[in-house]
């Protein structure tokens, strides 16, 4: 997998040109107990009650002190482009970018409302800022996950948020010709999701994405706008050209 730079059209904004997702840790936390009558409290815990609890702990994730890169951080002290960022992806949106947050996803326990839970799995995702080492957070997790020694803790996968740096020729081909066409002039923007590029990232190949409205992505009737899939195709077009001129043999 080799390549000058990438480009990609995730959702994100015709607004914006990502250059920096955040990361993520997927876990699993799974609690057993032995499960008796629901007459009987003084014989066993209920695995849903304890896995409440961890969830509710699971809230100090989010307490965990956060350094972002300079280049996000520039941009964040600026209170002009964060009411920019808040204007294009919602209110606190900005805010988010810095920000660890924790998202239960799926919960599943228990066979019957007449027995006491002997069972109870749930699996969470933990977005962390980009930059951050998603060791210590898994760290922090398991120490929370060791308070109940009814409970395990697995680690389904993480990564790191990466970032590319701004001053690259592709980022300034696409703002020209996104101009030329008429669109508002995108500016450079870190995303606060979770972005397939850091695959050539890892590599040290830059890579941006530049993509349609993203305010309604994964939700009920998901859909891009015909005009933006079109003006995508031709900004991907002319930029790729553009570029491959440039850095071609003479």
């Amino acid at each position: 997998m080799e390549a000058d730079c990438v480009l990609s059209p995730e959702p994100g904004s015709t607004e914006a040109i990502k250059f920096s997702p955040k990361g993520y840790l997927q876990l699993n936390v799974n609690i057993a107990t032995r499960g008796p009558i629901s007459g009987y409290p003084n014989q066993s815990p209920s695995a849903i009650r304890i896995a409440a609890d961890i969830i509710r702990d699971l809230d100090e994730l989010e307490s965990i002190p956060v350094e972002v890169p300079p280049s996000i951080k520039v941009l964040l002290e600026d209170a002009e482009y964060r009411e920019w960022y808040d204007g294009i992806y919602g209110e606190g949106s900005a805010a988010v970018i810095p920000a660890i947050s924790v998202n239960v996803g799926t919960i599943a326990g228990g066979n019957s409302p007449s027995v006491i839970s002997p069972d109870c799995l749930f699996e969470a995702t933990v977005v962390t800022p980009t930059g951050m080492d998603p060791e210590v957070i898994f760290k922090k997790a398991k120490t929370i996950v060791g308070r109940y020694p009814e409970a395990h803790i697995e680690l389904e996968g993480a990564d790191t948020g990466d970032i590319s740096t701004t001053d690259r020729e592709m980022p300034v081909i696409l703002q020209n010709i996104v101009t030329k066409l008429g669109w508002p002039k995108p500016k450079l923007a870190p995303d606060i999701a979770i972005s397939d590029l850091q695959y050539w990232r890892y590599r040290g190949i830059p890579g941006f994405w530049y993509g349609p409205d993203g305010d309604n992505v994964s939700a009920v009737n998901e859909y891009v706008e015909i005009e933006q899939v079109l003006h995508l195709v031709r900004t991907y077009v002319l930029a790729s050209a553009q570029y491959l001129q440039k850095n071609s043999p003479s």
